[in-house]
Order: structure tokens, then C-alpha cells, then sequence
């Protein structure tokens, strides 16, 4: 890698004429705008990919948490207090997948969309996924693929919490076993 130092000596220069300028009131403003910036771009590509396809505007929705992020000064605190912002702002995809669950034909395409997204990533355990009852694969892709909380799962499907885990960890065991079983056996 080569690196212009005329062009970083520049940049240098440019950066500490702001801050003795005034433009930049203090390098905590700083790093706070960049770590809004890093925030947002975290929170808009969670949002769209744990979206469903109906869902319009992620834009707005990653805007609106971006700006009510701000970071605790204790840096070792930052990756949690980050993880949870994040775990709120998907929490606003929820009624979006209510909507998309309870509409007979939203949620045939919905849930074609995402064994899509399924058997692009595990095609090994597709199969036996698709061998399962429809509100099986709901809970389990909604829960493994798309990362949603027990409780939102709970909102969104309308089954309660011990017949959401069962129907989780039952999903899983079977698809497992199913898929172990139609693996070819290796001979050594």
C-alpha cells in the first residue's frame, strides 16, 4: 500500500485548522458524530435484512435511531449498550411482520422469501425445513433467521412462549437429525 504523505500531510493540516477554528467544538463531538455514523450503518443493515418484504422506509427508521444513539463514555460499555440499541430498533420491524403474518397471501410470500433466504444459506438443512408444518417454519425462521426475540416471536405469531421454545428446539432437532440422515456416508 503507498501512501501520499503530501496528501495526508494535508488532510492533517486541514483537520487542525478545524479544531482551532472552532469548527469541531471538541474531539468528543468528533468521535461522537463518527461513532453515530458507524451506528447508523450498523442499524440500516440490520433493519434491511431482518425486514420483511413489504416494509418501505428503512431509511427513516435507521435515521430516526441513529440520532437518538449516543455512546456511554466508558468505552469497554459500548458493544452492549450498542447490541441493545440495535435489539430496540428491531424490535420497530415487529408490527410490520404482524401485518405480513396475518394476511393470507402476504404471508405465503413472505415465508417463500424467506426459505429462499434459507436454503441459500443452509442448504443442507432446506429440506428437511420444508418437511415441517407451516407455523414451524415461521417460529424457526423467525427466531434463527432473522434473530427476533422469543417475545416478539410471541407477538408476531400469536403462540404462546412454551409452545414457541418447543416448537423452536423441535424444528431444530429435526432438521438436524433429518439432514444427518440423508447425508451420503463417507467411506474411508
Amino acid at each position: 500500500m503507498v501512501v501520499d504523505n503530501d496528501r495526508h500531510r494535508d488532510h492533517e493540516t486541514t483537520q487542525k485548522k478545524r479544531r482551532t477554528s472552532g469548527e469541531f467544538e471538541s474531539e468528543s463531538w468528533r468521535c461522537l458524530a463518527t461513532e453515530r455514523a458507524n451506528f447508523f450503518v450498523e442499524v440500516e443493515y440490520r433493519l434491511r435484512t431482518r425486514k420483511s418484504p413489504f416494509t418501505d422506509d428503512i431509511q427513516e427508521l435507521a435515521k430516526r435511531h441513529s440520532q437518538a444513539f449516543s455512546p456511554p463514555d466508558d468505552p469497554a460499555a459500548r458493544p452492549g449498550h450498542i447490541d441493545a440499541c440495535l435489539n430496540l430498533a428491531q424490535r420497530d420491524l415487529v408490527p410490520d411482520w404482524i401485518i405480513t403474518y396475518n394476511d393470507p397471501a402476504r404471508n405465503k410470500e413472505a415465508l417463500d422469501h424467506l426459505l429462499r433466504l434459507h436454503e441459500k444459506r443452509y442448504p443442507r438443512f432446506h429440506e428437511a425445513l420444508t418437511k415441517r408444518p407451516r407455523n414451524e417454519q415461521w417460529a424457526y425462521l423467525l427466531a434463527r433467521m432473522l434473530y427476533f426475540r422469543y417475545r416478539d416471536i410471541e407477538k408476531i405469531t400469536k403462540f404462546d412462549m412454551d409452545k414457541i421454545k418447543a416448537l423452536i428446539s423441535n424444528t431444530a432437532t429435526h432438521i438436524a437429525s433429518d439432514a444427518h440422515r440423508s447425508r451420503p456416508l463417507e467411506r474411508r
